[in-house]
């Protein structure tokens, strides 16, 4: 006689499933985990990379019986498409009529974005006659192309309870309105920061272009808890690690300088009395392996700054989800991990958020380093290997 499953506990069995095919063949089980499998299912949307008619089916499936599934979509990826492709761009439109529920709305350039030169989130949504009928937690443009300020200021003051702001393009600062949830913010220079971060208490800070000091009331930078900077130079740093008190997470993008060099000066972090997980990005050498550096130089680091527990260096750039070399206090070999999260969702754990990565015994040394990788690939294999990505 087959016993019954709580319903508890068969949600928890559908919310392991993460391809959609499964999900798919969920919905076959029965009624019942039919009904489990649906909020899976449209959970997550995107619409990136997806051929033009395989959207439309998709769609039809989406918003048929009144479009009841459109109430499950609680994230939302789209490609930023010209208004000249009208048959997709009238599609997009009328999904996000139908989702008011949605909590997570994400930009993708695609093949067509090199023709706009700038897109009017304003024209887009239909407004200002109809104000979208969702309220934001997190919004991101992840593209260079250009924002229309006047749709973009009218977009967000609509999201008063946004909590997490991404825009890969540049904002005069008064295009941005006072979001009083705010707490994440990634913005391409300081000039687009500015106003978000002196009216509200942003706690996750990435700036992509720091060419300059960061400028800014003593206030504005006084709750960051998690910074990623890129930087020309370290000594940028040493102002912006005291106006930080309460650091513990940053990540430093030293475009022209080398590892040995950047470990050998992080003392200008000293202001940052709170600092524990350091992360270190840096531009790939031509050359590097004129710039050979080992363990010796990571010790010297954590002796430099007594408040550090961990230090990552990332090893091969542009990755989506990027790998370090892990080095932790007191432990001798360095572990090599992968992030859990795609690059541009940098604000999680950088601790809790990562799986361990097998050293290959035949990996070169990467990027100068000269430490033993044999002895860390041998203890490895021990290890279990459910810890493991294959």
């Amino acid at each position: 006689m087959a016993a019954l499953i709580p319903v508890e506990i068969a949600r928890i069995i559908a919310g392991y499933l993460k391809d959609k095919q499964s999900l798919l063949n969920l919905l076959l089980v029965s009624r019942a985990f039919h009904l489990l499998a649906e909020p899976y299912l449209y959970n997550d949307v995107s619409f990136c990379q997806q051929r033009e008619h395989t959207i439309h089916n998709f769609l039809l499936g989406l918003t048929a019986s009144g479009g009841r599934c459109t109430h499950f979509v609680k994230r939302l990826r789209l490609p930023i498409i010209p208004p000249l492709r009208s048959r997709l761009y009238t599609s997009y439109q009328t999904v996000l009529t139908l989702v008011p529920n949605l909590e997570d709305l994400q930009f993708y350039p695609s093949r067509s974005t090199g023709l706009l030169k700038r897109f009017d989130l304003q024209d887009f949504l239909n407004g200002p006659s109809s104000p979208p009928a969702f309220m934001l937690k997190h919004f991101a443009w992840h593209s260079r192309c250009s924002l229309d300020s006047i749709g973009l200021t009218w977009f967000l003051a609509s999201q008063k309870s946004l909590e997490c702001l991404s825009l890969m393009t540049f904002h005069a600062a008064d295009a941005i309105p006072t979001l009083p949830k705010l707490r994440v913010l990634h913005a391409l220079n300081l000039a687009a920061a500015r106003r978000s971060l002196e009216t509200n208490q942003v706690t996750h800070l990435r700036i992509n272009n720091c060419t300059t000091s960061l400028d800014l009331n003593d206030a504005a930078l006084l709750n960051v808890v998690v910074c990623v900077l890129y930087l020309d130079t370290l000594e940028e740093l040493s102002e912006a690690a005291v106006r930080m008190p309460n650091l513990e997470c940053f990540e430093i993008n030293v475009l022209s300088s080398p590892i040995p060099t950047t470990l050998s000066r992080l003392n200008v972090l000293k202001g940052a009395t709170k600092l524990h997980h350091l992360r270190i990005r840096t531009a790939v050498p031509r050359h590097w392996q004129d710039h050979p550096w080992d363990h010796n130089d990571v010790l010297k680091a954590f002796d430099s700054l007594p408040s550090l527990s961990h230090i990552s260096i990332q090893l091969v750039p542009a990755m989506n989800f990027p790998e370090y070399y892990h080095f932790t206090k007191g432990v001798l070999q360095p572990t090599k991990i992968r992030s859990l999260y795609p690059e541009l969702e940098w604000w999680h754990d950088w601790m809790d958020d990562h799986a361990t990565v097998r050293f290959a015994l035949n990996e070169p040394p990467q990027i100068g380093y000269q430490g033993d990788l044999h002895d860390a690939a041998g203890e490895s294999e021990d290890q279990d290997e459910t810890s493991y990505f294959d």
